[in-house]
């Protein structure tokens, strides 16, 4: 017997901090809400709420002689989860090596090109700015625990999926009747930008549609686990029962909240964020196929009905046309213009570059773009520009090339980890979980090439939160009345 199917015959108590979970959950889905937490007083606030939570939780696992079990699955569960908060722990502490002040001798060594005053300085040339980005570090440190500490049970990951699938079809929901109904207003007053476009509650649409991508993501996971083998297909009275209790059952209802969260990345119009959907939905399916040794019928009907029905039918219906369109005009030479059309992107993306070179080993300074990059700015580039339209530039720049290592290992890490899952894992939702988890890492790491999403704190806060429930399903003890309802669904 493996090691996972030893853990998935043990026992775990299923109430312990139970309103510490709902609270936790509450939070999730509000985080969005407010701008995406783009400002700096809002995602402190949130920061503020989580840590509070967070002792909260620990206060109550050390108190209470009820948790021991509870204490003894939770520290199984951090070890297990050694690797991402190793990760987010060597993220922060590059931000303080960074506030640290250096003699001028020494700084001019390892950060040539950093303009240095006389006496000490920090490697950071904007010492605020990274302070702040630390700060925000530990506030995404915190969710994370946050999520290994209380989900602590095949219930509560899926009320945790479930509420983040809610808070995409909320932001869905408001775009799209925002956008549809010509009533173009945020939570505190009317849109300046990108107005016709459905937007949610963020400001920037591209915004809007990476955090759609990732509940996507979760949603179709959730479905997918949610498949049933237990019905005789050869009786047409057993089908026709099936078929009235899909149509009033909760698979409709989640099928009708991922309808919805398409047609809010439709309308958005954003050329990656429907691209990065799409291709991370055929290539998690892929996948998902290839680590099943004979794919259930079931599964391959659900993947196709999901690219027909969402890419076809409400696509076409609701604008997609306009979605290719916009790609098709993204290399197009404007004669006017003297120039490709997006080319302003491309002049960051190659001044960033630069910027990087003189920045390679220890960064900028996390947080520093936006002070760093106008002495590399293009003289006939008219737009101001606070990150640039690639993550990967914007942190290899602030953090240099020994700092980001600690976001590959992360991302590559829980990429592997969610393969296993839907391999070695036996039950259901703990594959749609790896499911969702690779789906969304896929279709982050492709948007992230072109746009800024891991900037803006509350989408960072939800891939965050993935990456924590990819290692919860890797680790999570079932119970056994868990392990006879597995036997009733496909090993999806």
């Amino acid at each position: 017997m493996n090691t996972h199917n030893k853990a998935e015959s043990g026992a775990v108590s299923e109430r312990p901090l139970l309103p510490e979970f709902y609270l936790f959950c509450a939070m999730v889905w509000a985080l969005p809400i407010p701008v995406g937490l783009n400002r700096d007083w809002l995602w402190l606030s949130a920061a503020a709420f989580s840590l509070l939570l967070l002792a909260l939780t620990l206060f109550r696992l050390s108190q209470s002689s009820s948790l021991i079990d509870a204490r003894l699955s939770t520290r199984r569960r951090l070890a297990g989860s050694a690797v991402p908060l190793s990760c987010l722990g060597l993220i922060m502490l590059v931000c303080l090596l960074q506030l640290i002040p250096l003699p001028e001798g020494l700084l001019s060594v390892i950060s040539p090109h950093r303009p240095t005053p006389e006496g000490w300085a920090p490697i950071s040339v904007d010492p605020m700015a990274t302070a702040l980005r630390g700060l925000q570090t530990l506030f995404f440190t915190s969710l994370f625990l946050l999520a290994v500490l209380l989900v602590s049970s095949t219930d509560r990951l899926r009320t945790l999926m479930l509420t983040m699938v809610l808070a995409g079809f909320f932001q869905a929901l408001y775009g799209s009747l925002m956008t549809l109904s010509g009533i173009e207003w945020l939570l505190l007053g009317p849109k300046e930008f990108n107005t016709g476009l459905a937007t949610g509650t963020y400001i920037n649409r591209n915004h809007f549609a990476g955090f759609l991508e990732m509940t996507l993501a979760v949603g179709i996971g959730l479905l997918l686990s949610q498949i049933r083998s237990d019905a005789n297909p050869g009786e047409w009275k057993t089908r026709l029962r099936e078929i009235i209790r899909w149509i009033l059952g909760p698979k409709m209802r989640l099928r009708l909240c991922l309808v919805v969260m398409v047609i809010g990345l439709v309308l958005s119009h954003s050329r990656m964020g429907n691209g990065g959907f799409f291709i991370s939905l055929l290539v998690a399916s892929t996948a998902a196929l290839i680590l099943l040794s004979k794919a259930p019928r079931p599964l391959i009907i659900l993947i196709v009905s999901l690219i027909v029905i969402d890419l076809v039918v409400v696509g076409t219906w609701f604008g997609f046309e306009q979605v290719v369109d916009r790609i098709q005009q993204t290399a197009q030479y404007d004669e006017l213009a003297d120039r490709h059309n997006d080319q302003a992107r491309l002049d960051v993306d190659v001044e960033t570059w630069a910027a990087f070179g003189d920045f390679q080993w220890t960064g900028s300074g996390a947080g520093t773009f936006e002070t760093v990059f106008p002495a590399y700015r293009p003289y006939d580039l008219n737009a101001s520009f606070d990150h640039a339209h690639n993550d990967y530039l914007e942190l290899a720049l602030e953090y240099g090339m020994v700092g980001v290592l600690p976001f590959i290992v992360l991302l590559v890490s829980a990429i592997i980890r969610s393969l296993q899952i839907q391999r070695r894992r036996r039950h259901p939702l703990l594959r749609g979980t790896g499911f969702a988890g690779f789906m969304a890492l896929v279709a982050m790491s492709i948007h992230s090439v072109v746009d800024f999403n891991l900037q803006i704190p509350a989408n960072a806060a939800y891939l965050v939160l993935i990456i924590a429930m990819i290692w919860i399903a890797g680790s999570l003890e079932l119970k056994s009345k868990e392990l006879v309802h597995n036997r009733k669904q496909l090993y999806y």
